[in-house]
């Protein structure tokens, strides 16, 4: 087999893996068996969010896995080459599903409240960060009257008006479920799509 035709068959066969990644990330999971061990705060937050979601990006879905709770509008998965605390990136990239240019990806779960210091699970820095390919928002927000708190994780690329009014709202909606941990004197920009007007 020639070099040429090798390549072309590595290359078919690592597209449709990736194809096939990507139909499992997007299972929906409503089962209400298989969601008996969900957050109620969770089942709650999803109402609420299918309601905002409804209105301003009704193509967007809505749905569990695991313990997770994701919302996601136009993503589609990158081969992203993860980088070291040294800063050395890998050489061998992995497939992660995000958000377009016009999309969002929310990830929302309920852990317990370990150290009170607001960086929680996982070392993820609260606030606003930028990444290569789509920016991201990590917040926590104290459950009241429990030792839980919501953990979000929202990414998104660049936003027309409509998406930064669902953020918006989306926001109020999880402080109205909890106290935000990460308080930022500076509200979090989100871009706006260079095609808009001022």
């Amino acid at each position: 087999m020639s070099r040429r035709c090798l390549l072309f068959v590595s290359s078919a066969f690592a597209v449709v893996a990736l194809l096939m990644c990507i139909q499992s990330s997007h299972a929906i999971d409503d089962d209400a068996e298989t969601n008996a061990g969900i957050s109620p705060v969770l089942v709650e937050l999803k109402e609420r969010i299918s309601e905002l979601v409804e209105k301003s990006h009704p193509e967007a879905k809505i749905y569990f896995r695991g313990n997770y709770l994701f919302c996601e509008y136009e993503t589609m998965a990158f081969l992203v080459y993860g980088r070291g605390k040294d800063g050395v990136y890998s050489h061998n990239p992995t497939s992660t599903v995000g958000p377009n240019r016009n999309g969002f990806l929310i990830r929302l779960n309920a852990q317990e409240f370990d150290d009170g210091l607001g960086t929680q699970a996982g070392g993820l820095v609260l606030g606003v960060r930028k990444g290569v390919y789509w920016s991201g928002y990590v917040n926590h927000y104290r459950i009241p009257e429990t030792n839980q708190v919501i953990h979000l994780q929202l990414s998104f690329g660049t936003t027309s008006p409509e998406t930064r009014k669902f953020f918006n709202e989306f926001r109020k909606v999880l402080a109205n479920t909890g106290k935000p941990i990460g308080t930022f004197t500076k509200k979090p920009e989100f871009p706006k799509d260079e095609n808009e007007l001022e």
